[in-house]
């Protein structure tokens, strides 16, 4: 699978737990990586949300299938899928180191990120989106974009980020001149 259609999909993860209200944590791994049960209440509490979860498009995120009624072998499918695309993304260490590093760096954006996840979903509409912007002292514009960007731009970072104790081989290094 190519970079970009791994970013893709890493992107949709990172959407899924952006709005589950533990999301925040499995990222910086203060919890630890989800269950396959976990993975289905993630999913199913984001699909209750009373607003739509948009995709990096601006689309609302369709989930396919449900957890309704669905059968043992299809939630493991969920499960595989959801940690192969984690493992080939670097693992939940990287994940999680990727993601500290990310929210040390840009501290302004990982505080409105995290305050919005603390927001009920319920609640979150115009008002909330001015009355973050206020705490924040930025634009109910910028607020949305730190919100809608996040999880594009921490699979790129974590997509970019070499993975410790990976084997890097470059043009740049020559083993004979070692």
């Amino acid at each position: 699978m190519s970079r970009y259609g791994l970013i893709e999909q890493l992107t949709s993860i990172i959407l899924l737990l952006r709005d589950y209200p533990q999301g925040l944590s499995i990222l910086l791994g203060s919890l630890p990586p989800p269950t396959c049960e976990d993975i289905s209440e993630i999913i199913e509490t984001v699909r209750r949300s009373p607003e739509p979860t948009l995709d990096p498009s601006g689309q609302p995120l369709r989930v396919d299938g449900g957890f309704d009624y669905i059968e043992a072998d299809a939630l493991i499918d969920c499960e595989e899928r959801f940690n192969r695309i984690v493992e080939s993304s670097g693992g939940w260490e990287h994940i999680n180191e990727v993601t500290r590093g990310w929210a040390k760096k840009y501290k302004k954006e990982w505080s409105v990120i995290a305050d919005y996840v603390r927001w009920p979903k319920s609640k979150i509409d115009g008002i909330s989106l001015i009355q973050l912007a206020s705490e924040h002292q930025i634009s109910r514009t910028s607020v949305y974009a730190i919100i809608e960007d996040f999880p594009q731009n921490l699979s790129v970072a974590i997509m970019y980020t070499p993975v410790k104790n990976e084997l890097c081989l470059s043009a740049e290094i020559n083993p004979a001149a070692v």
